[in-house]
């Protein structure tokens, strides 16, 4: 298994409501990747679905896959907010993540790449659940 030092916290910057992971899918496609990019996809609805696996280096920050899990929630979160649903999904989506990545850091897309990702109201949320589970 790769080694883990960043969980990456992404929003689509789309609707939310008119983005599902077949989209995100077909964007990636059409960017010359062989699927999706990130690990993980929360749409609206809350459920965390598996996208590239784990095992393989994602493509979702630029110089610095190798060693990073992508996490992707539908929404545009300049504009809106995420749902309860994600949110709760998230959560639970991070502490199985914590519990086999312990040393990986929480980062929004933002803290660690030139971008507004994963939007202002996301970006509050991960940093109140950085304070939370990093160590």
């Amino acid at each position: 298994m790769r080694k883990i030092n960043n969980i990456v916290i992404h929003h689509t910057a789309s609707p939310g409501h008119t983005t599902d992971m077949a989209k995100v899918t077909e964007w990636h496609k059409e960017r010359g990747f062989k699927t999706i990019g990130y690990h993980y996809f929360i749409p609206v609805t809350g459920e965390a679905l598996v996208g590239r696996p784990i095992q393989q280096v994602g493509a979702h920050v630029a110089g610095k896959n190798s060693d990073s899990i992508g996490i992707c929630l539908a929404g545009n979160f300049e504009i809106e907010q995420p749902t309860p649903a994600q949110l709760g999904s998230l959560e639970r989506l991070l502490i199985k993540l914590f519990e086999d990545f312990p040393e990986a850091k929480l980062v929004g897309h933002c803290d660690i790449g030139i971008t507004l990702c994963p939007g202002k109201s996301l970006r509050k949320i991960v940093w109140q659940l950085k304070e939370k589970y990093d160590k």
